[in-house]
């Protein structure tokens, strides 16, 4: 594996800072911090260029080494900037699950006494601050979908207690490992997201008809990154 160089980032098109080095690809930044243990520590930034929001958002990835990792942050941007019909977000903080509706019978006023559906302050938080974040993150003249669309989606767990250091050095190093025990995907992760984003990305999530990749691993950052595009 080739390790990563100055001669490498400015063939990328990065420009030298005082901090490390930064690339700009229209509304989305990387900035890279390189540290004495060798390790490139790189800052996907969402410049705030939308009705919503004139700051910047500032995700911090895993720490790289090599140009293969480079690479692939790279692309992970360029590519969402070269397509007009597709739609990056990223998320940070812990994904929530969602379950159906709890019941409960009314005890006051006019529900006293009636079957009432309702869902836990936390979960309805976490659909509202998503809501926010991805508005902060969409084009300035973005107009809501309402047509067939897909997503590709990853949610990004803390690593475990239990984790070895070697486990912890392989995640820190780009390696992956999945996160195989609950929340469901389908049933739960994709339910907060998907109604989190009605009415703002998309008009409906029955909008989704296609689930490209949709995966749960362990991570440093703990994230949901998304991908929404238009089928045709």
């Amino acid at each position: 594996m080739i390790k990563i160089t100055k001669t490498h980032l400015l063939s990328k098109g990065f420009s030298e800072k005082d901090y490390g080095y930064l690339l700009v690809i229209n509304d989305r930044s990387i900035e890279l911090i390189e540290a004495k243990d060798g390790y490139f520590y790189p800052f996907l930034c969402m410049i705030g260029e939308s009705i919503y929001s004139d700051h910047e958002n500032k995700v911090n990835l895993n720490r790289i080494q090599y140009v293969h990792q480079l690479d692939s942050i790279v692309c992970m941007i360029d590519d969402c900037e070269k397509d007009e019909d597709c739609y990056k977000f990223i998320f940070d903080g812990i994904p929530m699950s969602k379950q159906s509706a709890r019941f409960a019978v009314g005890r006051h006023g006019e529900m006293r006494g009636k079957v009432v559906s309702y869902q836990k302050s936390s979960i309805i938080k976490k659909e509202n601050d998503l809501g926010i974040s991805a508005k902060e993150q969409l084009p300035k003249y973005f107009k809501i979908l309402n047509e067939p669309i897909g997503a590709s989606i990853l949610y990004v767990f803390p690593m475990l207690s239990s984790f070895s250091k070697k486990d912890i050095e392989f995640v820190k190093n780009g390696g992956i490992i999945y996160k195989h025990t609950k929340p469901d995907l389908h049933d739960n992760l994709n339910k907060a997201l998907f109604d989190a984003l009605e009415g703002i990305v998309y008009t409906n999530d029955s909008r989704v008809c296609k689930l490209r990749e949709t995966q749960k691993i362990y991570g440093i950052n703990p994230r949901i990154e998304l991908t929404i595009f238009k089928l045709t």
